[in-house]
């Protein structure tokens, strides 16, 4: 709490310097900064106030950098809430940023929220259109983490189709590079949804390996 309250202070002092000086750019960062702050905390709608600012202030600036973090905070803040529509326009106002500076990283991140907001909405076949096209940008840089995730939504989105051989087939593939790279979550996700598609399929001796599997590494991870 006492770190919290030190970087709000700190942040709140460059604001005001910002603010007597008219630094836009240094406001809009302040802004952020504290946004930030209170969006870890859990103060989310504080939060948003921030980053709605902030991001405002980068338009005047045309700082497509700023615009594009705002933008993406503010969208992870809607989509927290379940406003799943405001959380699309800002994550595709990331895109479009990230698209004007040539960024792959934000585009790729941007793709995959969008692809993510669309599952919350069960709007699978938007949500396939962006991941695709996020897998397809994610082996063009070789991102293979990102592919894990990528992935495994792809399983989720594909299971709720009731599709559930192409399903196996990415959660498979999320699992395999995620224990190629250390990611315990992402590997216990998909092996926990195999497990439940197993059961779907009737097939009792697979599932109960795919559910053991996920014990076994929650239990590991502790």
């Amino acid at each position: 709490t006492n770190t919290v309250d030190s970087a709000l202070y700190y942040f709140d002092k460059s604001e005001k310097i910002a603010l007597n000086i008219r630094d836009l750019k240094r406001l809009s960062q302040s802004n952020l900064n504290i946004g930030q702050v209170y969006n870890h905390t859990g103060n989310q709608k504080i939060a948003l106030k921030y980053f709605i600012q902030s991001e405002k202030q980068a338009r005047e600036l045309n700082d497509y950098h700023l615009m594009g973090a705002n933008s993406t905070n503010i969208g992870f803040i809607y989509q927290q809430l379940g406003e799943f529509k405001k959380a699309l326009k800002y994550f595709e106002k990331s895109l479009e940023y990230s698209s004007v500076l040539r960024n792959p990283t934000g585009q790729l991140k941007a793709l995959l929220n969008i692809g993510q907001t669309y599952i919350d909405i069960d709007n699978t076949t938007k949500a396939k259109v962006y991941l695709s096209s996020c897998a397809q940008l994610s082996k063009s840089i070789n991102d293979q983490p990102i592919q894990a995730i990528i992935y495994f939504n792809l399983g989720k989105t594909l299971k709720r189709d009731g599709d559930f051989r192409q399903a196996i087939n990415y959660y498979k593939k999320s699992a395999k590079i995620s224990d190629e790279y250390s990611l315990v979550l992402v590997k216990s996700m998909a092996y926990l949804d195999l497990g439940r598609v197993y059961i779907q399929l009737k097939n009792d001796q697979k599932a109960l390996y795919y559910l053991n599997q996920t014990r076994i590494i929650e239990n590991e991870s502790g």
